[in-house]
């Protein structure tokens, strides 16, 4: 009655069912196996697992010896072995089938050597083949989302959330490594150094979350710091998936952005300036103009007049040469300026004697020192010998002569000295005085074109403002450099350098004139 009912089963069960003997022949196979395996009993009887035709693999595609068959290795090690998952292939049907098998060693009593094993299996091509359609498809968004150009993390949402997914790109806005990533208080603790920062923007993720509003959980350039410093910014935007227990969060650098948007503020802040500056500087042009020319024509009226003597009409040909020699500096300074801003300027390089070329502006600037300012001394300190240097002569001499020119201007009594020395191969200029000197917060925008239009500074001062501009475009064009130190009212001192191709020395032979040495190394005024 037993083997009746054991037969009944075995031929009405839907597992296939195979008995093999001890050396591997198969004995007994139930239809089950052969509607599984579309093959009959008879073609199966007597055949091992080392019959080449019945090819099996396992899940990675690798193959499966005869040897390493279930009920082989059950026989051989006398214990049960499975479940596996293993494809057989079928010639008749040039297919796998796919079977999570177990096989089981059988001993008589007394034995510890199996007699037989029999290995039950069923069918899960169809399971397999979903299955592998899902880890097609995981393994295709897992493509997908690493290759986007954004971040993306998906989080639980809990009293302690876990991280679920983050994609490569997460990880590399942040900089960190996704190991880092067990939970996402392990995110906060890698990213937000700073605690209360932390505690904000985690308390606002909450509120956001919890608000429900989709434009809550919009994010802008968050500083992301390190040792204390913004790194980088970051956007970044949550969507709640609460059926899910979800948060999905996206992420994009924002720095190159965030800097831009700076940038741009900082532009147009500065061409408001500029325009406002330049507003000022055309009202100032008009006066600056209006008075020299006042000068030259209601001077030029008196001069048709007889009642004035000979000394009174040299006085106004004087004050008329003065006012045109006035607004010639001033068309000069603007026909300079529109060069600079148009690029127009040229270099004329020649040999320059310096010493000859100090001297010459110390000519030219002397008698308006004396007629203008005789309270305050023109001075001229340079080194013994004769240097010269490859460079545009006159663009030197303008440099020096709006430097001093400048200084004359805002200095009311005590000394104007300029001059140069050698350093490290390299020419040095400076022009030093005593004057009103210039506060701290000008210093860095003194250089800008037409910024002392429009400030106190100039105030009660003839001039376009344009000088300080014009020669630190000629220092730059001749490749050096200009910087100031100043305090108020305890003087300024502008320096500049020329650059040369090779260590400037003077010649040892050669010997400055009396006038020179007296000018170098006077204490008193030179022009006394």
């Amino acid at each position: 009655e037993s083997e009746k009912q054991h037969r009944r089963l075995f031929e009405t069960m839907s597992q296939g069912v195979i008995y093999q003997a001890a050396d591997g022949k198969i004995i007994s196979a139930n239809p089950a196996s052969e509607k599984i395996l579309g093959i009959s009993l008879e073609q199966m009887q007597g055949k091992t697992s080392m019959d080449p035709r019945w090819k099996m693999i396992t899940e990675d595609g690798e193959n499966v010896s005869g040897f390493e068959h279930p009920s082989m290795v059950a026989l051989r090690t006398g214990e049960k072995f499975g479940p596996v998952v293993r494809g057989i292939y079928l010639p008749e049907r040039d297919e796998y089938v796919w079977l999570s098998i177990t096989a089981t060693p059988l001993f008589r009593p007394g034995e510890d050597r199996p007699f037989q094993s029999y290995a039950v299996f069923d069918d899960i091509t169809i399971k397999k083949q979903h299955e592998d359609e899902i880890k097609k498809q995981q393994k295709l968004i897992k493509t997908v989302l690493n290759k986007l150009p954004i971040g993306i993390a998906i989080n639980t949402i809990e009293s302690k959330p876990k991280v679920e997914l983050v994609n490569d790109n997460f990880a590399k806005i942040y900089g960190i490594k996704k190991e880092e990533l067990p939970t996402v208080e392990s995110f906060w603790e890698a990213v937000y150094e700073d605690e209360a920062f932390r505690k904000e923007i985690k308390n606002r993720v909450l509120s956001d979350v919890k608000s429900g509003d989709p434009k809550r959980m919009q994010w802008h350039d968050i500083p992301i710091t390190k040792n204390g410093e913004v790194v980088k910014y970051v956007s970044a935007q949550n969507i709640a998936l609460e059926d899910h227990g979800l948060i999905i969060s996206t992420v994009m650098d924002s720095t190159e952005r965030k800097l831009a948007e700076v940038e741009l503020v900082k532009a147009k802040e500065k061409a408001q300036e500029s325009d406002r500056l330049k507003s000022a500087f055309l009202a100032n042009l008009s006066h600056e103009f209006r008075t020299p020319m006042n000068a030259i024509l209601g001077f030029s009226q008196l001069l048709k007049q007889p009642r004035f003597t000979g000394e009174q009409k040299e006085h106004f040909i004087a004050t008329i040469e003065s006012s045109g020699q006035r607004m010639l500096n001033l068309i000069s300074d603007i026909v300079d300026i529109s060069k600079i801003e148009s690029g127009q300027l040229d270099v004329s390089k020649s040999i320059v004697n310096i010493h000859d070329s100090m001297l010459y502006v110390y000519d030219i600037l002397m008698p308006e020192f004396n007629e203008k300012k005789p309270q305050v001394s023109l001075r001229l300190n340079m080194p013994s010998g004769v240097i010269t240097l490859e460079t545009d002569k006159e663009k030197l001499h303008s440099v020096l002569i709006n430097l001093i020119s400048n200084a004359q201007k805002f200095t009311n009594k005590g000394s104007v000295e300029f001059g140069f020395k050698v350093d490290n191969g390299m020419l040095v200029f400076f022009v030093k005085d005593s004057g009103i000197g210039i506060p701290k917060d000008l210093q860095q925008r003194i250089f800008d074109r037409f910024f002392q239009v429009n400030t106190s500074l100039s105030s009660g001062h003839e001039g376009s403002g344009l000088g300080l501009s014009i020669a630190k475009a000629f220092v730059e064009l001749l490749g050096g450099k200009i910087w100031l130190e100043s305090e108020p009212e305890r003087g300024t001192t502008f320096y500049f350098t020329i650059p040369v191709q090779k260590p400037v020395k003077a010649s040892p032979e050669s010997k400055p004139d009396e006038y020179s040495q007296l000018i170098q190394t006077s204490d008193i005024n030179p022009v006394i």
